[in-house]
């Protein structure tokens, strides 16, 4: 590289979509500790990950209010 030239930073490269996440949004909140804890508790009792709990929940939710059970989830 010549004296006084600025190198181009790289271009960062995108990781690729795994096909479990492919036409899917993310949908993120804040949770207290002990309420994360729980989760996290709740998952380990049942050998189950936070995404299927989520998905549950977002289930009853719906269910909760009249709509339809809609929400997928797909290992």
């Amino acid at each position: 590289m010549a004296p006084g030239t600025v190198a181009e930073p790289p271009v960062p490269q995108k990781a690729p979509v795994p096909p479990s996440r492919q036409g899917k949004r993310q949908v993120a909140f804040f949770v207290d500790a002990e309420t994360k804890r729980q989760l996290d508790r709740l998952g380990l009792d049942e050998g189950r990950r936070l995404q299927h709990l989520m998905t549950e929940a977002v289930n009853l939710l719906f269910q909760s209010r009249g709509m339809a059970r809609i929400a997928e989830q797909k290992d």
